[in-house]
């Protein structure tokens, strides 16, 4: 399955950009589909996948502490997101 095209297609993900509804779309999906136990690595990819790099980034915000620097975690998101879509 293709999570993440679906995630883009079914709740266009990839059109959501400085609207007020990003955060709650996104904590929205971390609520529905459980992130943290989510355990598959081949459905995180795919997840991943269907974002463009602002959505990414703000996902990483909800994963990551709040003592990370931005640009750390901007640069984290460009990667993770190059490599999988490199590979």
């Amino acid at each position: 399955m293709d999570l993440g095209r679906t995630f883009g297609k079914n709740l266009k993900l990839n059109q959501l950009v400085t609207n007020d509804h990003d955060n709650d779309q996104i904590i929205w999906l971390y609520n529905k589909y459980n992130f943290k136990k989510l355990c598959s690595k081949v459905m995180l990819i795919e997840f991943l996948r269907g974002l463009n790099e602002f959505l990414m980034l703000k996902i990483f915000w909800l994963w990551f502490p709040p003592f990370f620097e931005q640009k750390l975690a901007l640069a984290t998101a460009f990667l993770i997101k190059n490599y999988i879509l490199n590979k």
